[in-house]
């Protein structure tokens, strides 16, 4: 679904946010989440934090926002993943979701997209729904064309299967060739010790494998370490 179909809807939604006390987002935040651009991580963590405490009152809104703000980042994960946890948010991805915040765009999005329908967040708008002819619009305009919405949500959720999956079994081919190379120095371990008298000679080609060992193994936690889990 492109930029141009989706974008109205995605309007729609964040103006409605945004009339009831939320943090600034916009339509193209949302859209480049799906393609887990960095630079929508955070934002979309505060959305989510003050979805999980929303109250119609700005107010409350305003306060939500300044806690998630003033609380360290590694925390605000924590008690978002509790919360989550406690409303039966059941899909895994969201335990290995970088605790700094600085990647996860796409899977965030799905949560995102999962609040809103478990929270009945636009039912309870249009049940407190105010004497303001332009929400009432927004919130007409969302119920006429909210299939939009869901329809592109799937289209997220198929992008996100096959690119983890690859990812997973890349790191699987790395890893096994690591084994392989651990099987390897010490065969030649091995041999050395049983075929050399010279202890001098052993211990340094001892040394020149362990050094190659422990590049191979450092090399292949680096590549783990920055891999996106989701």
């Amino acid at each position: 679904m492109s930029w141009k179909q989706v974008r109205p809807i995605l309007d729609c939604l964040c103006q409605i946010f945004s009339f009831y006390g939320f943090s600034s987002i916009n339509a193209t935040q949302l859209y480049r989440a799906k393609f887990d651009r960095n630079e929508v991580t955070r934002p979309l963590w505060k959305l989510i934090y003050e979805l999980l405490h929303f109250q119609f009152d700005c107010s409350v809104q305003i306060h939500s926002a300044k806690i998630f703000d003033e609380t360290p980042t590694e925390k605000l994960v924590e008690i978002i993943r509790n919360q989550l946890n406690e409303r039966g948010y059941q899909y895994e991805h969201i335990r290995f979701l970088d605790t700094q915040m600085e990647r996860g765009s796409r899977s965030l999005l799905v949560c995102f997209a999962w609040l809103i329908h478990q929270l009945k967040f636009i039912d309870r708008c249009v049940e407190n729904r105010r004497e303001s002819m332009k929400i009432n619009d927004k919130l007409r305009f969302w119920l006429e064309n909210e299939t939009t919405f869901w329809k592109w949500m799937e289209s997220v959720l198929d992008d996100e299967t096959p690119r983890n999956f690859s990812q997973l079994e890349a790191e699987r081919e790395k890893f096994h060739a690591a084994i392989d190379t651990l099987d390897n120095a010490l065969v030649r371990l091995e041999q050395l010790w049983i075929s050399n008298d010279d202890r001098r000679m052993i211990r340094e080609d001892f040394t020149s494998i362990i050094d190659s060992i422990d590049q191979q193994i450092s090399s292949l936690f680096s590549q783990l370490k920055d891999f996106p889990r989701k």
